[in-house]
């Protein structure tokens, strides 16, 4: 039995029985969960029932074999000063509970009028993202990775960016969570996909780098559609690259107890021959299972990780032996976030093989990334340049 699928039900059976008769309660979508109730008089009293949901939301639940915590965020809307209307209640709610996330979770918050901008930003964001695509408003930047034994530049991970007529040049942080609550995550994906592969097509053919390679990431509303695979099959088509250059990285690393749906996704995937990369290594839950199953190719140790080697004995062991595990399981391991010297000759030490971070360079855009290759093919590397 899927656990996650289990652990949902739970959740919505805790939710429906700590709940009024009459009140409303249903999944919205994920891992989120909406509950409307009524005639609930003061906010005082909707603070107490959040505190309560909060209280039974988080003790154990047994699903299987397993004992797994949750740690719950909600956000209050509260009718009419939130909103006046079922649409704007819910959008309310949401941006409070992403404060609420944003301050550490295990917490509510209220939506409030030092949240109305953002709520005002949000839906003036959500129907540009509507039409970013056909305005051609999306564009990829990159940033290069390097084998750190050489310094060479073998591969580059594809960053999604969004150059927003109002706002300017926009980070996956002030968009992605509405991409993936408007479901436009699939159409931009799949763009994201489509030029990214091209782009790499072409600095393999130009520069005469076959073995040049691609990083890009997928949420789990990606993993949840077939469309995926369909996506990632018609590009390798027209572009005619070795889907060994190919990774893609998920963040969640417990891939054993992934739903049915998503396991497949990802099976289907490995199929085309395209790798699978764990990101955020070290800071999120991982099966030890799953990467001893053969899934995964790679992961990438987080940068809270390796922000402070220099100096923070406990991270300088997780990541020393995170790398010898890997090695010992033939998993590739990249280090992202890396900023100094002290850093990459700490990984170096360890044996880790790609490095990627500021030090090296920033995210950049497609001409900057020509302009290093051909730098590369000259004997002049990243980290013998400096930082661009």
């Amino acid at each position: 039995h899927d656990i996650g699928d289990a652990l949902l039900c739970d959740v919505a059976e805790r939710l429906q029985s700590n709940i009024r008769v009459g009140d409303f309660c249903g999944r919205w979508g994920g891992d989120e969960f909406l509950v409307c109730l009524e005639d609930f008089g003061e906010a005082s009293n909707a603070a107490a029932a959040a505190q309560k949901l909060m209280l039974v939301l988080s003790e154990r639940y047994e699903v299987g074999d397993s004992e797994v915590y949750a740690t719950p965020s909600i956000g209050i809307a509260m009718y009419p000063d939130s909103g006046d209307n079922a649409k704007r209640l819910i959008k309310a709610a949401d941006i409070a509970m992403y404060e609420a996330k944003k301050r550490g979770g295990d917490r509510f918050q209220y939506y409030s009028s030092a949240l109305n901008t953002k709520l005002e930003q949000r839906e003036e964001l959500e129907l540009g993202l509507r039409h970013a695509l056909v305005r051609d408003e999306f564009v990829l930047h990159y940033q290069p990775r390097v084998d750190v034994s050489s310094g060479r530049l073998i591969g580059l991970e594809a960053l999604l960016r969004w150059q927003h007529p109002r706002f300017g040049l926009l980070s996956p942080a002030r968009f992605l969570p509405i991409l993936e609550s408007s479901g436009l995550i699939h159409s931009a994906g799949e763009w994201a996909i489509s030029s990214a592969f091209r782009q790499l097509a072409a600095w393999q053919r130009h520069f005469e780098l076959p073995d040049l390679s691609i990083a890009i990431n997928l949420s789990p509303q990606q993993l949840m559609h077939n469309r995926i695979v369909q996506a990632v099959k018609k590009s390798l088509a027209d572009t005619m690259l070795d889907p060994g250059c190919v990774e893609f990285e998920i963040s969640d690393g417990d891939i054993i107890h992934k739903r049915s749906g998503e396991l497949e996704t990802l099976r289907a995937l490995r199929k085309l021959g395209v790798r699978i990369s764990l990101d955020h290594f070290g800071t999120r839950d991982v099966s030890f299972e799953s990467l001893d199953n053969g899934f995964i190719d790679s992961f990438v140790l987080d940068q809270k990780l390796i922000s402070d080697v220099g100096e923070n004995d406990s991270h300088q062991r997780i990541v020393r032996a995170a790398i010898a595990m890997a090695q010992g399981l033939d998993i590739e391991v990249a280090a992202e976030g890396v900023e100094t010297m002290t850093q990459l000759e700490f990984l170096k030490s360890c044996n880790c093989d790609l490095a990627q971070g500021f030090l090296i360079s920033k995210p950049m855009q497609p001409e900057k990334v020509s302009a290093i290759l051909r730098s590369e093919i000259a004997g002049t590397n990243l980290l013998a340049r400096g930082m661009p």
